[in-house]
């Protein structure tokens, strides 16, 4: 798994709260916070695994991640992705990682969109879901590999995992 990278810079927002129940000196407390879409990536090698069909379960926790322990699970927050890139390929780099940027209030990916073009990566290896899906270059080069929902591409990566990992 790689680091969560922010897509945006972090502005400093600070939240004033009170404690619930008896008050005291230190009711009053401040949280930062970072109104942000962070990209974070994950790599699975099935072969490597007990059981190979499990990495199917990954792919469905992955793009169904509903709670967050510590802080944040005190407050009711989406944490499902809004966007996926998904790629199925025996080449060693992944060649995906932080190619998201944010462009206004919408969410593109150029870097991906390069790579495919320079030939790093194939088409036929990804899938992509979510907002992303929307970006023109995306549509352009992956004409039937872009999906409207996150589930949507999940259920045709995963569609074409499992094949792979019958054969």
């Amino acid at each position: 798994m790689a680091r969560a990278i922010s897509l945006l810079p972090f502005a400093g927002d600070i939240t004033f709260n009170a404690k619930s129940g008896e008050k005291e000196r230190t009711s009053l407390y401040g949280t930062e916070v970072h109104a942000t879409r962070y990209q974070y990536a994950f790599a699975l090698t099935p072969e490597r695994l007990r059981v190979r069909q499990r990495a199917l379960d990954a792919l469905d926790a992955i793009a169904n991640i509903g709670e967050v322990a510590g802080n944040h699970s005190r407050f009711l927050f989406d944490f499902s992705p809004e966007s996926i890139v998904l790629r199925i390929t025996d080449d060693p780099a992944p060649r995906i990682l932080y190619c998201y940027q944010q462009n206004g209030d919408r969410v593109g990916a150029p870097t991906l969109a390069a790579r495919i073009k320079a030939g790093d990566i194939a088409p036929d290896e990804l899938y992509v879901g979510g907002d992303l899906a929307a970006d023109e270059a995306l549509q352009s080069l992956l004409p039937d590999r872009c999906f409207a929902g996150v589930k949507q591409a999940m259920a045709r990566c995963r569609e074409a995992l499992a094949a792979r990992l019958a054969a």
